[in-house]
């Protein structure tokens, strides 16, 4: 079950599963945000933390692309292990019941690790495409 919390009170283990999650996306080539970007979020109430089994998730309220509608964004999703990788499935059905409760239409995510698929479609998740940007 999740719990919303504060991520103010939670700053000091939260900051230091986000700079591993940063240093991962550096190596990937990824490093558009920074764990104080996620803090902001939270605090100003543009993004909304929250206690999940094994870690937490940060979440937002999104449009969906060419629709009225309004998904619900997991941005970040952050065990406190860092061999699993199945924090999304161990509490999609708190996701899929928060969704419901704030009338949204979806919940997305997006990630550029391979494989998840496997990970995640047993929770109910299905591939949607993916997010390819060339630099110019």
């Amino acid at each position: 079950m999740m719990q919303a919390a504060s991520i103010r009170d939670n700053w000091d283990w939260v900051k230091s599963l986000l700079i591993r999650l940063h240093e991962r996306d550096c190596e990937r080539g990824l490093p558009d945000w920074i764990p104080e970007d996620i803090y902001a979020a939270c605090v100003s109430g543009a993004a909304h933390f929250y206690l999940a089994i094994g870690g937490f998730v940060v979440l937002q309220k999104i449009p969906v692309n060419n629709s009225d509608k309004q998904a619900l964004l997991v941005w970040v999703a952050c065990s406190n292990d860092p061999d699993q990788d199945n924090l999304i499935q161990q509490n999609a059905q708190s996701i899929k019941d928060l969704a419901a409760s704030i009338d949204v239409a979806q919940v997305e995510f997006y990630t550029t690790r391979k494989g998840y698929d496997k990970i995640i479609g047993a929770a109910g998740y299905k591939f949607a495409g993916s997010k390819y940007v060339m630099e110019v």
